[in-house]
């Protein structure tokens, strides 16, 4: 899970491409209100946790994995509570909100006050943790969207939909970090919570697998087992019923009445030449998902680039 095969023009970290005017002394001031608020909020989860007596249980994992339907299951019980992170490790955290999101190893950097919480919460009891996990393809495709106009083609965002397919696939290359989904379970996910993920078997059939140690657990879940499986796999991990999982915080619902540029970039980046292939064929990807499964993953993904109808700008 450590290597990674994607072509070296795919592989390089991007830098920031927003040339905003430099941030004021009122824009920090206001991250750092906003920063030491968060903190506060974040470890207010512990203590009250020990005094209600329910259980704090982790729900961490990359971006765009299926995270939140997860976390929103267990946040609507009474036995537990339950914070979503992205990151723990220090040098994948970062304490401004607008700060660019990657780090030097191409990894997703995320708020600096969830990772405070799980850090103490190692440090005083074993935890618990879900982690989801999904189709690369998929995750990349999703989170180039979600933060499009925020972070990857913020002075492109608005027009997206006119440019040429060659256009969007440069920018889609050099502006986004394709290999944190990739990295993040041993880069950020292991180091964080001590679990060797690579070191035992996942079972593709069952799509799910427990790892355990005297520091933490961890249910890890595919996302694309249906929710049915889901909730009873969570069920028995937690050893107890929990709400329905459900579906939500969906690109679509993000992007709004901008339907035709999730089937455009989907389109456009699931035919660059080799991009499917390096990311179906990676160590992580071939860890989680069986040869047959992953063979069917490559079939969806070139019947995506394939299908010109998915939009009216056919640009060449």
């Amino acid at each position: 899970m450590h290597s990674t095969p994607l072509p070296p023009s795919f592989a390089a970290i991007p830098t920031d491409p927003r040339v905003d005017a430099p941030r004021g002394w009122t824009k920090t001031a206001r991250d750092l209100l906003h920063y030491g608020r968060d903190t506060l909020r974040r470890h207010a989860l512990l203590p009250r946790c020990l005094v209600t007596g329910r259980e704090l249980v982790f729900v961490f994992a990359h971006p765009r994995t299926g995270s939140t339907s997860i976390w929103r299951s267990l946040v609507g019980g009474s036995r537990f509570d339950s914070l979503h992170v992205h990151a723990v490790s220090r040098h994948h955290v970062r304490w401004r909100p607008e700060s660019w999101p990657v780090a030097a190893d191409g990894v997703l950097a995320f708020g600096a006050a969830p990772a405070w919480a799980v850090r103490t919460s190692l440090s005083l009891r074993p935890t618990r943790f879900v982690v989801t996990i999904r189709d690369p393809v998929a995750v990349n495709i999703s989170f180039f969207l979600y933060w499009g106009r925020r972070f990857w083609v913020p002075g492109e965002w608005d027009r997206l939909e006119s440019m040429p397919d060659a256009e969007i696939a440069r920018l889609f290359l050099t502006r986004y970090p394709h290999l944190s989904v990739l990295r993040w379970i041993s880069r950020e996910f292991m180091p964080a919570t001590g679990l060797a993920i690579d070191t035992a078997p996942f079972d593709t059939t069952r799509g799910a697998a427990v790892f355990a140690s005297d520091r933490a657990s961890a249910l890890v879940l595919r996302s694309d087992v249906d929710d049915a499986r889901k909730h009873t796999e969570l069920s028995e991990f937690l050893n107890a019923d929990i709400a329905p999982v459900l579906q939500g915080n969906s690109i679509g619902e993000r992007l709004g009445d901008r339907h035709v540029l999730h089937a455009r970039v989907r389109r456009v980046v699931s035919g660059i030449p080799g991009y499917v292939n390096a990311l179906v064929d990676a160590p992580f990807t071939k860890w989680f998902w069986s040869a047959e499964e992953r063979a069917r993953m490559r079939h969806h993904w070139m019947g995506v680039a394939q299908d010109r109808a998915t939009t009216t700008h056919n640009h060449g």
